[in-house]
């Protein structure tokens, strides 16, 4: 949604424009290919799934309803991950992604601030208050619309479509490949 929102609320030379633009080069034809290979019926999904097609519609109905909006540091937490474990070592997929979100963080802080200096430059702005409206309808939970809200959903952002969507299609990429190299080899 942010991509969409993006496009038709902002113009090109606005800064957030400038800032979110870069990250979500291919990010909607990504996102239809997904539709297309992944969720419909017969789809890599579905078919890796043991539900019939209907609850599999509901399943995912069911997900998209309960999103909500939350940064990743908070999710590992909300998941019971702490600290420590990416002190320790446990889970090293952790420690890089928080490197990276630490790095995003950074990165994304800085450009606001060049930007916008305080909470009424942010409420100056109509067009992120009309980006920010349309988000709101699908993202729930997103922060208000304060100068830090703004830092911590564009901080979001950028990692999901960047460092983590990344991660994940690789992780795809990889299942995919071996799942199609088995059926080759049985003959299926």
């Amino acid at each position: 949604m942010p991509n969409v929102a993006m496009h038709l609320h902002l113009d090109s030379d606005h800064p957030l424009f400038r800032l979110l633009h870069p990250h979500f080069y291919a990010s909607a034809v990504t996102a239809l290919d997904s539709l297309i290979s992944l969720l419909p019926e017969k789809g890599l999904v579905y078919r890796s799934t043991g539900f019939v097609y209907s609850a599999y519609k509901e399943l995912i109905i069911d997900a998209l309803n309960c999103f909500s909006f939350r940064p990743f540091p908070d999710s590992l937490k909300d998941h019971g991950f702490t600290n420590q474990d990416t002190d320790d070592k446990v889970y090293p997929l952790l420690e890089d992604a928080l490197n990276l979100y630490s790095c995003i963080e950074s990165y994304v802080n800085q450009y606001v601030d060049l930007h916008y200096q305080n909470n009424k430059d942010i409420s100056n702005d109509p067009d992120l208050k009309a980006i920010w409206a349309h988000m709101e309808k699908y993202m729930l939970g997103l922060s208000w619309l304060d100068l830090n809200g703004v830092k911590i959903v564009l901080t979001e952002i950028i990692f999901k479509v960047t460092g983590w969507h990344q991660h994940i299609g690789n992780v795809n990429h990889v299942g995919i490949m071996k799942m199609l190299m088995l059926r080759c080899q049985l003959g299926m």
